[in-house]
């Protein structure tokens, strides 16, 4: 039997958020997901089922499809909350030399 588990996408902008640039219902409070600077150019993003965060990371460059094969500057970073206090505090290369990473799926048998 094939389970999927969910994944879902991160919300992107060119400026940094804060936690007062969203509007929530009262009693919902925005708080950050990772500490500043273990990402600079993040994609997308899957949870694995041990709760940590896999996100695609690209370069920053606008390269034709030349220059992304040519040089493969995509990657996809592994996150995860190594103090429990669920903020992503740790990235660790997951894999590089990727041409435009986009996407994540968790298949389990």
């Amino acid at each position: 039997m094939t389970r999927l588990f969910p994944f879902f996408f991160l919300a992107l902008a060119f400026a940094p958020l804060r936690a007062d640039d969203f509007v929530v219902d009262p009693g919902i409070t925005v708080t950050p997901a990772m500490t500043p600077g273990l990402m600079k150019h993040p994609v997308m993003a899957a949870l694995d089922d041990r709760g940590r965060l896999f996100v695609s990371e690209n370069a920053g460059v606008n390269l034709d499809k030349e220059g992304l094969l040519r040089e493969r500057p995509g990657s996809i970073r592994m996150l995860e909350d190594t103090d429990g206090d669920g903020v992503f505090d740790k990235s660790t290369l997951f894999a590089d030399k990727l041409t435009f990473p986009q996407g994540a799926l968790w298949v389990y048998d």
